[in-house]
């Protein structure tokens, strides 16, 4: 089997594992009490933990043995994140776009691009997830993880611009109906 040169070689943590079976300390409690208790905060550990985080999740959010309720709380994480951008769209009042009622002249001064870019650049977590709905990505990279040099806007030429962007202002359009509803219906 060859070895790629630029690979290290796994670290032999085997005296870390037998000191937390002699302190009969599992991962998971040393990963909660450095994450969680105020006198871990500011140590080392704590510290690569956090700045590495980004390393590590793709490991266990996708770890073939991850049951149901992990995966659901890692969901329920998310889920103020998405609603905050949604809020944030919503209230932009000069951006939206009724799809249903729009008419010929109009077509010709919109700006898809500019309010797409717009919709990414102020929403870029709902832009993505989004994007990869609308491609039903089983694996690729996520278009928050892709270089900063890259347009976040433009898509693969197999879903056009124009289905994210008008699944967007659905949303937003329902969002306001809702919204509307709660505050003006009693």
């Amino acid at each position: 089997m060859d070895v790629d040169d630029d690979t290290p070689a796994p670290k032999d943590i085997s005296a870390i594992v037998r000191v937390l079976g002699e302190q009969n300390i599992t991962v998971t409690e040393l990963v909660t009490l450095l994450l969680t208790e105020k006198q871990y905060k500011k140590n080392s550990l704590t510290r690569d933990l956090i700045k590495n985080a980004e390393f590590m999740l793709p490991h266990i959010l996708g770890h073939s043995h991850l049951p149901d309720s992990a995966r659901n709380v890692a969901c329920a994480l998310v889920e103020p994140m998405y609603a905050r951008e949604v809020r944030d769209l919503a209230g932009c009042g000069d951006w939206h776009f009724g799809a249903q009622k729009v008419a010929p002249e109009d077509l010709e001064d919109f700006k898809l691009k500019e309010i797409a870019e717009a919709y990414a650049k102020r929403a870029p977590r709902l832009w993505s997830l989004l994007d990869s709905l609308l491609k039903a990505r089983k694996r690729g990279t996520s278009l928050l993880l892709q270089s900063n040099d890259s347009d976040p806007v433009a898509g693969s030429p197999s879903e056009p611009l124009e289905d994210l962007f008008c699944t967007l202002s659905s949303i937003l359009t329902t969002l306001e109906k809702i919204s509307y509803c709660q505050y003006h219906v009693a």
